[in-house]
């Protein structure tokens, strides 16, 4: 009270001349105030982790080593559905029954394997439009798909029951997969990351055939070419056709030294270097004219589109590109230039078009994604516990009596995503439990078993930040 009487100027200070000595520090705290709310309120950065080449090629050999399970098994075979496991010892080979859980990340693995440079946008989108269009004909309730379900015949499994945690993790991924469809219009038609991805299919190559110095030089030699990154569309056609050649002498080498690992990565090499190139090809038709006669003023055009446009920017290339065209045509040229401009011409419109109908499909994607994660969670809600139950058995209608009460499980997704899309209130996240104890000296949540299930699948796709006890 003093101090704020002494910034009030009320004449305190007059009084008492020691008042003003007293309350500086005071008035000093109080200045410095809003400065320093504004710092304790500032987010903490992530950690930099500073990863050695050794680090990432270990971590991306891996990714793509997961990725083969899944171009491998999510096939007609199963209704483009993934099925829960491959059993190799003893042979039990797939087990041909699938759960929302897996259906998720079999969704977002497509994703991840786009980013990688595993799938073109094309393969990516054939992918999602398989397996959802399954998904359309499952068995459901309340929207809810059931937890287990037959990859041959589509049917549920008995008991029919809807998981909580399915349900939670479908969602979610579902959630993701749509954002990441939508941000694809921003992406370049062809990618850098194509070539990265080849090189992960080379490093696998690389580590089963130390044995064949033949067979390692091959790779050796593919693995220097596809670092090599080109930047303009017509580079990176050149280099798709010399790695064209080399896939080719690989498989002539590779069938001297039968071995079936070896082959299917191999036969792998070859594949994707086909599809990039089928991609390029599609996206960017006018790559596959002959050469371009002497044209002058239009040079500049010509060489922007060398550019590997977004596809968003190729869908209006009837707007940027054609007028400069439209102009060279009027205008007085040698028949051979003219012919060429016109082919020219009709490769851009045809490109304006592919790009319009891709940005389209990805709309429409992205909205059966949205649509398949609109669940209702109330018949799981427990209002009076504000708690999650377990799951609900459809076969003879009844409800879990067991719940989920702590925040380190694998239900805090559906917690999650229901309150964000106004299911649930809010109070439900305050009323999961925090017990805590402690490792390594630092603070951590109880799990009901510890599993790194409960720990680490939410936190696949779900935010977190750096400090929190999360």
């Amino acid at each position: 009270a003093p101090a704020l009487a002494v910034a009030a100027g009320t004449g305190l200070a007059l009084e008492q001349p020691g008042a003003l000595l007293l309350a500086g520090p005071v008035l000093a705290l109080w200045a410095l105030a809003p400065a320093v709310a504004g710092w304790l309120s500032r987010p903490l950065g992530p950690a930099r982790h500073h990863l050695g080449d050794q680090e990432v090629t270990f971590l991306r050999t891996v990714a793509r080593r997961t990725w083969r399970f899944f171009e491998t098994f999510v096939t007609a075979v199963d209704h483009h559905l993934p099925p829960d496991n491959f059993q190799e010892d003893p042979p039990q080979g797939v087990a041909h029954r699938t759960s929302p859980t897996n259906i998720g990340l079999a969704l977002t693995a497509n994703l991840a394997a786009y980013d990688f440079g595993y799938l073109s946008a094309s393969g990516l989108i054939d992918r999602a439009t398989l397996t959802l269009g399954t998904m359309d004909r499952l068995p459901r309730f309340h929207g809810h798909f059931y937890n287990w379900y037959d990859t041959r015949t589509l049917e549920p499994l008995r008991p029919m029951y809807v998981s909580t945690v399915d349900s939670g993790n479908l969602a979610g991924h579902l959630l993701t997969l749509s954002a990441g469809l939508a941000e694809l219009g921003g992406d370049a038609i062809f990618r850098d990351a194509s070539f990265a991805g080849m090189a992960d299919t080379l490093d696998v190559l690389a580590e089963l055939v130390t044995a064949s110095a033949d067979l390692r030089a091959e790779v050796t030699r593919l693995r220097s070419q596809v670092r090599t990154v080109p930047g303009r569309l017509s580079g990176a056609r050149l280099l798709l056709e010399r790695l064209a050649t080399g896939a080719r002498e690989l498989e002539l080498v590779a069938a001297t030294r039968p071995d079936p690992e070896v082959t299917w990565w191999v036969g792998a090499f070859s594949a994707q270097r086909q599809h990039a190139a089928d991609e390029l090809e599609r996206m960017a038709p006018w790559l596959a004219l002959p050469p371009a006669p002497p044209l002058g003023a239009l040079d500049e055009a010509l060489a922007a589109l060398d550019e590997p446009p977004t596809l968003a920017a190729a869908a209006r290339l009837a707007l940027t590109a054609l007028p400069d065209l439209d102009r060279a045509l009027a205008g007085e040229l040698p028949a051979s230039a003219r012919a060429w401009l016109g082919e020219l011409r009709g490769a851009v419109v045809l490109a304006a078009e592919r790009a319009a109908t891709r940005l389209s499909e990805l709309r429409e994607l992205a909205a059966r994604c949205d649509e398949l994660s609109d669940l209702d969670f109330e018949f799981l809600y427990d209002r009076e516990r504000h708690l999650l139950a377990i799951g609900y058995n459809a076969t003879d209608h009844r409800l879990d009596a067991s719940f989920y009460d702590l925040l380190a499980s694998e239900a805090r997704l559906a917690s999650f995503v229901a309150i964000a899309q106004g299911k649930l209130p809010q109070e439900h996240w305050f009323s999961l439990g925090r017990l805590l104890t402690t490792s390594g000296g630092k603070p951590s949540l109880l799990s009901w078993s510890g599993s790194m299930f409960e720990y680490l699948m939410p936190m696949l796709i779900m935010p977190t930040y750096e400090g929190t006890i999360l």
